[in-house]
């Protein structure tokens, strides 16, 4: 796994879109960062009436400024098919 640091500079040399899906996801500070999120929402979907729960849910970033600041309110704990429609 990448270095906290490393994918910093690379955010700032490549375009997002691909640093974002290739390092950015795959950082440490994403990976804490989304395990507290998860255990703090239960790991239950949070799209209304959704009943998916577990540790395969996606969290959903409701916006992309405060990348490496992110808070529990900038995102959503969302399964597959509501992430996916969030997209839409």
């Amino acid at each position: 796994h990448l270095n906290n640091w490393l994918v910093f500079a690379l955010s700032l040399l490549l375009p997002r879109r691909y640093w974002y899906r290739r390092f950015y996801l795959r950082s440490r500070h994403w990976r804490e960062f989304r395990e507290r999120i998860g255990a703090a929402r239960k790991w239950h979907c949070q799209s209304e009436g959704c009943r998916e729960y577990g540790r395969h849910l996606d969290c959903h970033h409701l916006t992309y400024r405060r990348l490496w600041r992110e808070r529990a309110r900038d995102v959503r704990l969302l399964c597959r098919y509501h992430h996916r429609m969030e997209h839409e």
